[in-house]
């Protein structure tokens, strides 16, 4: 998993912490108008989602160490927080993904592409802030299916998904390689499901789709 970089900020700061709207909300970083995606869960699957976020922070940290690993992940307005993403995804020789026709195939620059995860619990507070480089040789898309993997030290992400509407949609899944003790124990499991504007993770020639 991602927690090479846990409770350390991704080189580009989100918004102040108490600037966060609930989960259904993603917020936006005004000083580049990236938009954020968010990882939700059905609520009848909130206490799934929360065992699985733990899961996936564990390979840094004790998850029983972590205080009130709480996530809203169904988009109360009540609550606040929750688990958002965003990145820039590059493609090689500098391809476009609003110029991708239904028979192409581009495949991901993966020295200049990353993903941010930051996780937030109800109190508003921040629990982990990671940053992901994309995995060389390992992403791509074709038509509207794209199938992305993330990695660092600790672990892998996935981000496998179909684009329609302009919003790219999937399943959120990991890998750890280690555990917080250092142990070599690998797991892989899913967290939920990922949805983010297809062109503020996808470079596009469109300065109005990125937006």
């Amino acid at each position: 998993m991602a927690c090479g970089g846990l409770f350390r900020p991704p080189p580009v700061l989100p918004p102040p912490i108490d600037s966060f709207p609930s989960s259904n909300q993603p917020p936006s970083d005004p000083a580049t108008t990236t938009k954020w995606g968010v990882v939700k869960c059905q609520k009848e699957a909130s206490q799934q989602f929360n065992k699985a976020v733990g899961l996936f922070l564990s390979s840094a940290v004790d998850p029983r160490t972590i205080t009130r690993l709480i996530i809203n992940c169904f988009g109360d307005e009540k609550l606040k927080g929750g688990m958002f993403i965003r990145g820039k995804v590059n493609f090689e020789d500098d391809k476009t993904f609003d110029s991708l026709s239904s028979s192409q195939y581009l495949s991901v620059a993966a020295e200049s592409s990353y993903l941010e995860i930051h996780i937030i619990n109800i109190d508003n507070k921040a629990i982990a802030r990671l940053n992901m480089k994309a995995i060389p040789f390992a992403g791509g898309v074709e038509g509207n299916v794209a199938t992305l993997a993330f990695s660092d030290r600790k672990g892998k992400i996935f981000l496998n998904g179909s684009v329609e509407n302009g919003f790219f949609s999937g399943i959120f899944e990991f890998e750890n390689f280690t555990d917080w003790q250092g142990s070599n124990q690998s797991y892989r499991g899913q967290i939920g499901k990922f949805t983010i504007p297809a062109c503020s993770l996808f470079t596009c020639n469109s300065l109005a789709l990125q937006q």
